[in-house]
């Protein structure tokens, strides 16, 4: 069974539209996976802050999404926070290879695991899902496939995957190590190989992501 357009394929809940600048649940997310428990003391959060690159990853980001709205809603308040911005995501792709654009909508919940050469462009990711290293998510350049990749809620993302098009992933799927996805991803379906096809049509990828969003 082959992972593709499908007319029966339920699309997955569109991602959030608005952009999203809070790091509450991804640093819950973060602290959850790495140090076993959402609520750490001081010390252990700012010792995973200083030693890790995931959350310094992600903050960034956040900040560019906040940046950008600030320069939305005025031209001279939004300068500072933009220059601030440019060199230090020019320092991050420069020193880790990894690059979010700020064109990307990611809602809450976010992690990257082992931050290094991940590419997001132009995209829209939803709640709790989580990417990991060598991974690729953009625009579709040939004439057939231009447009973005859709990412539903709860989606992992394993090292290595290129994902490329106006593609829908949907809610609680995962994507294995190495795949190649160009077509739609039904929800909670297990994806795997070049090109990508579903491997597992029902496929429980909790104890992947390591967390849960508050209800």
């Amino acid at each position: 069974m082959t992972a593709e357009r499908s007319p029966d394929v339920a699309p997955a809940p569109a991602a959030p539209r608005r952009r999203h600048w809070g790091l509450r649940h991804d640093c819950e997310k973060y602290y959850t996976i790495i140090l076993g428990t959402s609520q750490p003391p001081l010390h252990r959060k700012l010792k995973a802050w200083l030693w890790n690159f995931e959350l310094p990853c992600i903050a960034l980001y956040r900040f560019g999404q906040l940046a950008t709205v600030v320069r939305e809603r005025s031209a001279i308040l939004g300068v500072p926070p933009l220059l601030a911005f440019a060199p230090a995501q020019a320092l991050t792709r420069l020193l880790l290879h990894v690059e979010i654009s700020p064109r990307c909508r990611i809602g809450p919940g976010f992690h990257l695991g082992h931050p290094y050469g991940i590419i997001i462009g132009p995209t829209e990711i939803g709640e709790n899902c989580n990417v990991t290293h060598g991974v690729t998510i953009g625009l579709g350049l040939s004439p057939a496939g231009r447009g973005i990749p859709v990412i539903g809620n709860n989606v992992w993302i394993g090292p290595g995957a290129i994902l490329t098009g106006p593609i829908t992933i949907g809610d609680g799927a995962t994507v294995s190590a190495g795949a190649v996805v160009s077509r739609n991803v039904p929800p909670r379906a297990l994806v795997a190989g070049n090109p990508a096809r579903v491997v597992l049509a029902d496929y429980d990828n909790s104890a992947l992501l390591s967390y849960s969003m508050p209800g």
